[in-house]
């Protein structure tokens, strides 16, 4: 996904844990965090919830399940959920809708 983003001009930072991504949003600005609900050291949901109140981010949940995999999501205020396999077309129309990136020409 990671390289699929950079090809279509997004500035993209990856994090393998969730203190690597809330170290790098001490560091950094970022305009939407796309995570994993499932990570080594954390949840996605409450890394969300993180980040949202420390840096005020938004976020993209994505999971193998439907559904934020059965978590309790309240107050992560995900922007949006994708099911893996992620369809890029998809995840690509989605940022164009939160004016992350700019909108295909029709």
């Amino acid at each position: 996904m990671e390289i699929l983003l950079r090809r279509g001009d997004c500035y993209v930072k990856s994090a393998e844990t969730a203190e690597a991504a809330l170290a790098l949003a001490a560091s950094e600005k970022f305009d939407v965090v796309i995570t994993d609900i499932g990570l080594p050291d954390m949840n996605g949901i409450e890394l969300m919830k993180q980040l949202r109140d420390r840096y005020g981010l938004e976020g993209i949940a994505t999971s193998g399940y439907g559904e934020l995999d059965g978590l309790d999501a309240s107050g992560a205020d995900f922007l949006h959920h994708l099911t893996k396999p992620i369809k890029m077309e998809e995840l690509r129309h989605l940022l164009a809708e939160i004016h992350i990136l700019k909108k295909p020409d029709a």
